[in-house]
């Protein structure tokens, strides 16, 4: 009989089971970090796609901070120019 005809033992079948348990234990470990690099890439991604994100809000809300500082200048000066114009008429009736 040759030996690839030869029935398999017990100790044959739970050698090649520890064979294949061990091949596909690796294989999950290569999965798991394949997965682990591609979720930090994707983190990664993500948090540099908000930082852009931001700057562009910072860039935005300064502009509109100065445009509004300017009006409430220039409401200020009406304000005052206002209360010349109601003091000069409360006192020259």
């Amino acid at each position: 009989m040759t030996p690839d005809a030869q029935p398999a033992t017990k100790h044959d079948l739970a050698q090649l089971k520890a064979e294949l348990l061990g091949a596909l234990l690796e294989g999950l470990r290569e999965t798991e970090e394949h997965l682990i690099e591609r979720m930090r890439d994707m983190q990664t991604e993500t948090v540099r796609v908000f930082m852009d994100f931001q700057r562009q809000n910072e860039t935005r809300q300064s502009a509109q901070e100065k445009t509004t500082g300017a009006l409430g200048e220039r409401v200020a000066s009406l304000e005052h120019r206002l209360l010349e114009i109601e003091r000069k008429l409360l006192l020259n009736p």
